[in-house]
């Protein structure tokens, strides 16, 4: 009893460090960063309490558990410091050195938070750190800029041109869109946990709150991704339907078409000439591509600049915005890159799949879906740079590491 009890509050530590890291790292990714410690100096004691806490309930032992998530890290490190190392072009060199340095201390972030996490065995609560951490910033942005609250041009949501946007300072409005549907997915696993009544209260008011922000933010890429969650997620729910094989079938490929005609929603619109016009995603197509295939960097990549500095003309490269992290990667970090993320994707991809018949299995591989698809749309996957990066990639990695979320038990389940 009194081990359980110690265990507790090493747990209770690290999930408060989790929670200040989380709120930080958001503030700091949507411009809004204005604590009195550098949040490069918060990172590295983050860093070393965290070792320090582990360490102190291993009784100084210091043990690694075994899994795919291991592999993944590694080639997410492999990846970093080849291309900000290595693959270096002389003229690029500061804007790579950036984007080396924050994509280095990112991965080591993960790969030290998932290790406390397996340690000290409080998957479940790692999560509710993200989904409070998360909800707690959207309030605080809801509050201070409760002007930005308009529902009354809901029908323009898909236009080109008429719709109105709001982005409650967080500096892009798909940057909004797309936090506030980890919110909603995160909520969506959470609410078959143990919850009390005030806890429910309280989950439908961030739910509330995390709709009507999401509809403000009329991002397209983030409202088709959450309705492309509960279609992935019934869809891999249905064999446990009572339904005949043929009517089982039948919604299957209803669910595939429905799939495919949100892409075709979310890329296009209403107005296709409009739309392509306001977005500049055909410049990818039209521009970007074909001038990196013209390039004798296919191989390697132009460099591993940021989104930004690209967009921002500060590399050799005339490339515009890179709104698509696939492309992205490609352009940045060429065909031998983008395999060695695409290994990364796959191992996650495969691992959460197997797990898709259960009901949490299901959810865990319908927002791996999601964040894929919103990843076709702006530089999210595994880049430093999304702030939901933070919460869903030690998701899935948890998810995939033994039996996943039921390798152990909580928490939460010791106290009771």
């Amino acid at each position: 009893m009194r081990q359980e009890k110690v265990k507790i509050t090493y747990a209770g530590i690290f999930g408060a460090m989790v929670f200040i890291l989380l709120v930080s790292r958001i503030l700091v990714l949507t411009s809004n960063y204005n604590w009195p410690i550098d949040p490069v100096s918060l990172q590295i004691l983050y860093l070393f309490m965290t070792v320090a806490v582990v360490a102190a309930y291993n009784k100084g032992r210091i043990a690694v558990n075994k899994g795919n998530y291991l592999v993944v890290l590694g080639l997410l490190l492999i990846h970093t410091l080849l291309w900000g190392v290595v693959f270096v072009d002389g003229r690029m060199t500061s804007v790579i050195t950036t984007q080396f340095r924050s994509q280095s201390m990112f991965v080591v972030v993960l790969c030290v938070t998932i290790w406390a996490v397996l340690q000290l065995q409080m998957q479940q609560n790692f999560l509710k750190c993200g989904y409070y951490a998360l909800a707690l910033v959207l309030f605080l942005q809801l509050i201070q800029n409760l002007s930005d609250v308009n529902l009354g041009n809901l029908a323009n949501i898909f236009t080109a041109r008429e719709r109105t946007r709001a982005n409650f300072g967080f500096g892009h409005y798909n940057a909004l869109g797309t936090a506030c549907v980890c919110v909603i997915l995160m909520r969506e696993y959470l609410k078959k946990q143990y919850r009390t009544p005030l806890k429910k209260a309280l989950d439908f008011l961030i739910l509330i709150m995390a709709v009507v922000m999401l509809l403000c933010s009329a991002s397209r890429s983030a409202i088709t991704g959450l309705l492309l969650y509960y279609i992935v997620y019934y869809g891999s729910r249905m064999d446990h339907w009572h339904m005949s094989s043929a009517a089982i079938r039948t919604a299957k490929v209803f669910s595939i078409f429905a799939v495919v005609l949100l892409a075709v929603w979310a890329l296009f619109g209403f107005d296709v000439s409009a739309f392509l016009v306001a977005a500049q995603r055909s410049m990818l197509f039209t521009h970007t591509l074909p001038m990196f295939f013209k390039t004798d960097k296919v191989l390697l990549g132009l460099g591993y600049a940021s989104n930004t500095a690209y967009a921002y003309g500060q590399t050799p490269y005339k490339t515009y915005w890179l709104d698509n992290a696939y492309i992205y990667y490609l352009v940045a970090t060429g065909i031998v890159g983008v395999a060695l993320l695409m290994i990364a994707f796959f191992i996650i991809a495969r691992g959460l799949y197997k797990r898709r018949k259960t009901v949490e299995g299901a959810s865990f591989f319908a927002t791996f879906v999601v964040y894929a698809y919103i990843s076709l749309f702006e530089t999210a996957l595994f880049n430093s740079g999304g702030l939901v990066n933070y919460i869903y990639i030690p998701w899935f990695l948890l998810a995939i590491t033994g039996d996943g979320f039921h390798a152990k038990k909580e928490i939460k389940e010791k106290e009771s």
